[in-house]
């Protein structure tokens, strides 16, 4: 009978990736990697990968390789906060007043995360506490001083939508719907996007590379172009930048997405001129008849003080007659 070592579940097999193009050497525990579908197949089966126990991901960053590897052992992930924009000349990012334009067309689908509160203990002591990457973001946002158009953002999001293309290769939904979470969370905090602006290219850069990696579903839309499209669409005066032109010239899904998502709101804004326009031609009617009518008055007025002079002039000869007999 086969004896169990009783130090193997402290002494886990390890499994290699080399990521990025610099080719860095990543260890993880193989039972870590087996919550991944596909990558149990790949680990447990008759393959190559699995006998050398390592597997080249040259076509994902070192970066997001690491933080995957990090959500496999906390469940969360590490992502820059946006950077200010340093303003060296008058090129440079002017910033804009904050407004609300566009964030009706984000679908929020969670709430704020909540602060997690610490209770002191009996001596005193407060124990430090570990944020969450969701709620260091809403920490981070309620604490800006500064307009939120006065932020670089194209790193946060593209770790975000980076993360959520290496969950969605290696089929982890829950990773999946945090990363596409925690850029729902920035671009609502962005708000909206102003022509010739930073925030410009930050968004196209995230269009590309969210279009560049991710593929069309038959049953729905891909949820990473949906909240990037959405939020484009809702931003219609960035369509004139030539930048965001060239983009959507290449054709493709993109510029499908975005046509079909801008093509009903410039049919509502179309009816609802036309509306405007029947209500003005009305207004100027109304407007073109109370003025005949004013000048109908006037006339009428007119001719009564006319009236009115003519029968005091008779008041008065008669008056004179009078004296005079």
């Amino acid at each position: 009978m086969a004896t169990t070592d009783p130090l193997s579940t402290f002494t886990p097999s390890l499994f290699k990736i080399i990521a990025g193009p610099n080719q860095k050497h990543l260890m993880v525990d193989t039972s870590l990697l087996c919550q991944s579908l596909k990558m149990r197949a790949l680990v447990q089966g008759p393959w190559r990968e699995t006998q050398e126990q390592e597997i080249e991901w040259t076509q994902w960053s070192e970066e997001t390789v690491g933080r995957y590897l990090g959500w496999l052992y906390t469940e969360d992930y590490s992502c820059p906060f946006p950077t200010p924009v340093e303003k060296h000349g008058k090129d440079d990012t002017e910033p804009v007043e904050s407004e609300n334009l566009g964030q009706d067309e984000l679908s929020d689908t969670a709430s704020t995360a909540s602060m997690l509160d610490s209770k002191p203990e009996e001596d005193g002591f407060t124990p430090p506490i570990k944020l969450s990457g969701s709620e260091a973001f809403e920490q981070w946002a309620r604490s800006c001083v500064k307009s939120p158009h006065e932020y670089d953002y194209r790193v946060p999001c593209l770790v975000h939508a980076e993360l959520y293309a290496l969950a969605d290769y290696l089929l982890l939904p829950d990773l999946r719907r945090l990363a596409l979470y925690r850029l729902q969370r920035t671009l609502i905090f962005v708000g909206f996007v102003a022509p010739r602006t930073r925030l410009l290219s930050n968004l196209i850069s995230l269009l590309q590379f969210t279009y560049a990696n991710t593929h069309n579903r038959t049953d729905q839309e891909e949820p990473l172009r949906k909240l990037v499209s959405n939020f484009a669409a809702s931003n219609p005066k960035i369509l004139i930048e030539r930048d965001l032109q060239l983009l959507l010239g290449e054709g493709g899904d993109l510029a499908a997405d975005l046509l079909a998502k801008i093509t009903p709101g410039l049919l509502e804004f179309q009816d609802q001129t036309s509306v405007l326009k029947e209500e003005n031609r009305k207004l100027r009617l109304d407007r073109d008849q109370l003025v005949h009518h004013l000048k109908d008055m006037r006339s009428e007025a007119l001719e009564l003080c006319k009236q009115r002079q003519e029968m005091r002039a008779r008041e008065d000869q008669l008056l004179a007659e009078l004296a005079w007999r």
